[in-house]
């Protein structure tokens, strides 16, 4: 866990990560994923908002996650386009 925090240090400092530590998700814009060995953190930057979504999981979980992610960010979108605005709740399981 150490890994992922001093990763998201330097990210928040401004310094880029070496290659093979992060990568763009594809199909999304401001999608990324930090990577270790099994541990894997995916955010995005929700446009017009300050909102930086983020959700954890392993490698063996990689494309569910990434899924979930894209489901969620859909999901914001189209809250957004319908209401004008978020409404944020908690729900079990995202």
């Amino acid at each position: 866990m150490k890994t992922i925090a001093a990763r998201i240090a330097l990210i928040s400092q401004g310094r880029r990560l070496a290659a093979g530590q992060v990568r763009k998700i594809k199909g999304h814009e401001k999608s990324w994923e930090i990577k270790t060995r099994n541990l894997r953190l995916y955010y995005c930057n929700i446009d017009g908002y300050d909102i930086i979504l983020c959700r954890g999981g392993q490698k063996k979980n990689q494309k569910s996650d990434i899924a979930k992610l894209r489901r969620i960010i859909r999901e914001i979108k189209q809250q957004i386009s319908t209401n004008g605005k978020l409404q944020i709740r908690n729900k079990q399981g995202r």
